[in-house]
């Protein structure tokens, strides 16, 4: 869902596709590490294919209702 939502914040008109999804990979790349390693923390290695464990969390429950398309625009 993250990814889809990077990708619709993506401007494709200001340059070639390759160099637009280079951007956005390397945007978003450190946010995809971090969620990573730390639902392989909380998960303790089992798979967690609906986020059920990750989302269990109360500090990481504001990531469901976050404007990631906003927060994306912000930051560029």
């Amino acid at each position: 869902m993250m990814t889809a939502y990077a990708l619709a914040s993506s401007d494709f008109e200001s340059g070639p596709l390759e160099a637009v999804l280079g951007q956005w990979e390397k945007r978003i790349r450190p946010l995809i590490d971090f969620t990573q390693d730390y639902a392989a923390g909380i998960t303790a290695g089992r798979l967690d294919p609906k986020n059920e464990i990750f989302f269990s969390a109360p500090e990481l429950r504001s990531l469901l209702n976050t404007d990631v398309p906003g927060w994306f625009k912000k930051s560029a």
